[in-house]
């Protein structure tokens, strides 16, 4: 499944309006209006447009609610890793919280188009310094639109939204993306994300190569990791014993020794 290109409404997530909506989807299980949803989170909303919606969706590509839909209503579910980040940080405000939000939203498999196209095709093809008319009218091209991309820009601009991570720089005529560091504190998360997305596009496969994890799972490409630094996270979770790392073979294989969800009670584990 993925959204319309225009599922934002112009709105980028907003770190606040995601946690009401995960606590909602903890303490409700009707099915909900958008304006009921409204009066019972305090997010806006009105008849044609309003940030209930998007953020309903935001959540969902973040994977911490599943949404079921009849007619104009929703019921929304807390999902196992929404339970987690209920419990650990309800209000959003760690780091570490915004990045679990941030690399599903840009995942290969997330329905947020723009996102996962943004992360996982056009940074890798054309850097991370990149010229404002070229970004916009490559990304253009893509999707064959006039594409509004303030709400992308926003999402890591904003103080309101994942700001924290400092991944993006809005410079005069460019972007600067700025590649995160691989840090112990964080290799839950890192391998959270891995095996989940191993579980859902190689479901079938209890081993996979270094070139399945590049180009099948992409996942260094949400911390805009090169092949070096990706290499550096993996060591990390062998390390842990998380995955094996069979360097006998060439390409290098890796073998999972656990489940992403055996690692939810983990992700907070390291925080100070």
């Amino acid at each position: 499944m993925s959204y319309p290109l225009s599922f934002h409404n112009t709105f980028a997530p907003e770190r606040e309006a995601v946690a009401q909506l995960v606590q909602l989807a903890f303490t409700n299980n009707d099915f909900l209006s958008k304006e009921e949803i409204s009066t019972l989170t305090s997010i806006p909303t009105g008849k044609s447009s309003g940030k209930v919606v998007p953020h309903i969706l935001y959540s969902e590509a973040m994977k911490l609610i599943s949404v079921k839909r009849e007619e104009s209503k929703f019921k929304l579910q807390i999902t196992a890793l929404g339970e987690t980040i209920l419990n650990e940080d309800p209000y959003i405000v760690e780091e570490l919280t915004q990045l679990i939000c941030h690399v599903n939203l840009v995942s290969i498999n997330s329905p947020a188009l723009l996102w996962n196209y943004i992360f996982n095709h056009f940074l890798p093809n054309y850097g991370t310094s990149i010229n404002k008319e070229v970004f916009s009218k490559g990304i253009n091209k893509n999707f064959d639109s006039e594409m509004n991309l303030t709400p992308f820009r926003s999402s890591y601009i904003n103080p309101t939204s994942f700001s924290a991570l400092k991944l993006l720089t809005n410079n005069d005529d460019s972007y600067q993306f700025t590649p995160l560091k691989v840090l112990n504190d964080y290799k839950y998360v890192y391998a959270y994300h891995l095996l989940s997305l191993w579980e859902e596009i190689l479901e079938k496969n209890t081993e996979i190569t270094f070139e399945d994890i590049i180009s099948k799972l992409k996942w260094g490409t949400a911390y805009l990791w090169s092949e070096r630094e990706i290499t550096s996270a993996l060591e990390v979770l062998y390390d842990e014993r998380i995955i094996v790392l069979n360097r006998q073979l060439s390409p290098m294989t890796i073998i999972k020794q656990c489940t992403s969800r055996e690692l939810y009670s983990k992700l907070y584990s390291l925080l100070i």
